[in-house]
């Protein structure tokens, strides 16, 4: 391979990264808008700039928990294979206050889940539908 050839492919392999990383910034923008309802720029988070849980100890509204659940798919539609720290950081939001809404996406079969515990990566797509457990009364 001849050196332009070589200064070519590494030109090529340069713009496919930086390409990469605008699609991947223009989609954490978006679920940041559809969340947040106002444009902004996401900037890399760290997890010490995070926003804080709101309402500890209640419930959320129904409206909320659906505009969650969207960001979440949107977010994973994206982001396919991404792990719940990844998804926590990149929606800005507590895995904490994420964990609710997944699991819904779980039982719903919306999301598919493989993996076990921490090293849970979540897809779209036919994930098995999950029937809920009754609650056996205590005597």
């Amino acid at each position: 391979m001849s050196e332009i050839d070589r200064q070519i492919h590494a030109r090529i392999h340069t713009f496919v990264d930086e390409l990469n990383d605008l699609v991947r910034q223009a989609a954490i923008d978006a679920v940041a808008e559809a969340i947040t309802g106002t444009s902004v720029r996401a900037k890399p988070v760290s997890i010490s700039s995070r926003a804080p849980i709101e309402r500890k100890g209640r419930r959320r509204s129904s409206e909320a928990m659906d505009k969650a659940r969207k960001a979440l798919l949107t977010y994973i539609e994206a982001n396919p294979g991404v792990r719940m720290e990844q998804i926590g950081v990149g929606l800005k939001t507590p895995t904490k206050e994420l964990a609710r809404p997944l699991k819904q996406l779980l039982t719903e079969g919306a999301l598919r889940r493989e993996g076990e515990k921490r090293s849970s990566r979540y897809f779209i797509g036919p994930g098995k539908r999950v029937k809920r457990r009754k609650r056996l009364a205590k005597d």
